[in-house]
């Protein structure tokens, strides 16, 4: 049985993403390769590793690692388990499945030691149930197949009526097929690495760019690529826009505000 290789990324590859690595390699060892890395290297740290050993899984001898050692490697897929990490994730030369789960930073905690650990005992289990429930995903499209449906646009935008916060409604490659619901004005930000592709279904975009605004109509498209400064803006009561970017981009990219959307639901 082929394995598939499965890297969680967070920032300091002391936590999150070993819990993550330590969860997954005892829940499916035999279905898959695990691993784990920051986009910077410290240590493990003394209170994940209580953690896991609360629920019999042993990380004394992990040891944390940076993403830029493992970049020339093949991997099914790459989790970011922190924001920052999502950020700063690297492009990765060979083809990968992207995803990104948000999990608090529990070495941010405060308190006694008990109350850190108590911390850490939490974000533990919130990996574990992501994880089982992924687990589950991934077995049932094993199971029966790789699936072939119509995506029904009308039928996805009536499920939210809330603006700026996009919807997964499909995945092409390491690309996430988005739908949102755009009214008034959002806020200037841009992706250190990602395109975005914007493609309107109902109503009118003005893409406002620092060299000139664009205008944007039913069937029409733009395309915004890496390191470009924009500002969508609906000229209509509501716009409804399809996305397609990579998987793990955030809405609001190099700015963080109440607009950010983490965790995308799927509809």
């Amino acid at each position: 049985m082929n394995k598939q290789r499965v890297l969680f990324l967070c920032t300091h590859n002391s936590a999150r993403s070993q819990m993550a690595e330590g969860l997954l390699r005892s829940l499916a060892g035999d279905r898959f390769d695990v691993a784990s890395a920051g986009t910077e290297a410290t240590r493990v740290h003394p209170l994940a590793i209580r953690a896991m050993a609360d629920v019999g899984i042993d990380l004394s001898r992990h040891t944390s690692k940076s993403v830029e050692t493992l970049l020339d490697q093949p991997w099914d897929h790459v989790i970011t388990v922190c924001d920052s990490a999502n950020e700063r994730c690297p492009i990765f030369p060979k083809p990968t499945h992207r995803l990104h789960w948000s999990f608090p930073d529990p070495s941010q905690a405060r308190g006694t030691t008990g109350d850190r650990l108590n911390v850490f005992r939490r974000v533990r289990d919130e990996i574990a149930a992501r994880l089982e429930a992924w687990l589950e995903t991934m077995a049932a499209t094993r199971g029966g197949g790789s699936t072939v449906e119509v995506v029904r646009l009308a039928e996805k935008f009536g499920k939210f009526s809330d603006a700026w916060s996009p919807r997964i409604v499909g995945e092409v490659n390491a690309m996430h097929v988005k739908v949102v619901k755009l009214r008034g004005e959002f806020v200037w930000h841009h992706h250190d690495r990602e395109d975005e592709l914007f493609f309107v279904v109902h109503g009118r975009l003005r893409m406002q760019l620092r060299d000139g605004d664009r205008e944007v109509g039913p069937g029409e498209l733009i395309i915004v690529p890496h390191g470009v400064e924009h500002c969508p803006r609906a000229l209509s009561d509501e716009v409804h826009v399809l996305l397609l970017e990579p998987a793990g981009t955030l809405n609001t990219g190099n700015v963080q505000n109440e607009r950010t959307v983490a965790e995308l639901e799927r509809i």
